[in-house]
């Protein structure tokens, strides 16, 4: 019987990150090989892989990352079971080497990352015995990309047309106040009728007449469209002017923005 040294486990823990008696077992049925015990652990992990890829990951992080001509931005949504694990630094390691790998390799899809870095994965759910998946994925391309992260739990990633200073308050400003369009030209149509309809049955069942109620819904429907457009938002900095002023005075044009927010539902 080939013996199994303490320090063989060790050197087997450490590389795996695995508990003693799995480590242990692995090298009596792999006869001390190092090499051999990792496979088996892989192999037989694909069970408790399985298993654990059932469970919810509804805790998680943000994390985002930008090429050095700050031309290509990358925002990510790794999640996991529990914030725990959220903030191991095996967990947040996996995250970075994602943005790394999309950022070398200019990968600008989910499923791309996800099947380049399947067997990673595999390996990090084995590691932290916790449902580990790449949730959200999403890129920018343009002039210029400035991105903000909160806590690791809220990030925004936007593309402008120059460089400005101003910039990173005003995806501060997306985080605090998320917006969910630039203008209110972008507003889709659908959203702006179901709007209207919602706010003309409210007034009518407040017993007002139908033209004094759609009077009233006008200026909601106002105040609405404003409260969910960027530029027609009033300044978290300064909320005496809104966004549109400040980016008219410093002559920029935000071409787009992505917020993510860990575990958001919409």
């Amino acid at each position: 019987m080939t013996n199994i040294t303490i320090n063989l486990v060790k050197i087997l823990r450490y590389r795996t990150g695995l508990g003693i008696i799995e480590c242990k077992n692995a090298l009596i049925k792999s006869k001390g090989d190092i090499e051999l015990a990792i496979d088996y652990l892989r192999k037989t992990g694909i069970k408790n892989f399985l298993k654990i890829t059932k469970k919810d990951s509804k805790e998680g992080i943000i994390i985002s990352g930008i090429s050095r001509n700050n031309k290509y931005g990358i925002i990510i949504e790794l999640n996991c079971e529990t914030d725990f694990v959220a903030k191991n630094k095996y967990f947040k390691n996996f995250c970075y080497e994602i943005i790394n790998t999309s950022l070398s390799k200019k990968i600008d899809n989910i499923k791309s990352i996800r099947d380049i870095l399947k067997y990673k994965n595999k390996d990090i759910i084995n590691k932290l015995g916790e449902n580990i998946k790449i949730n959200r994925f999403n890129f920018l391309k343009g002039n210029y990309i400035c991105s903000y992260i909160h806590n690791e739990k809220i990030g925004v990633l936007l593309c402008a047309n120059k460089y400005h200073n101003i910039l990173k308050k005003i995806a501060m400003h997306i985080a605090a106040s998320f917006p969910k369009y630039i203008d209110i030209k972008d507003i889709p149509n659908k959203v702006l009728k179901h709007e209207y309809n919602i706010q003309l049955e409210i007034a009518i069942k407040s017993g007002k007449s139908k033209e004094i109620s759609k009077k009233i819904v006008t200026g909601r429907m106002k105040k609405f469209s404003e409260n969910i457009s960027l530029v027609n938002q009033h300044f978290i900095f300064n909320p005496k002017i809104i966004v549109k002023e400040i980016l008219k005075e410093n002559d920029i044009f935000i071409k787009k923005f992505i917020y993510m927010k860990v575990n958001q539902n919409n």
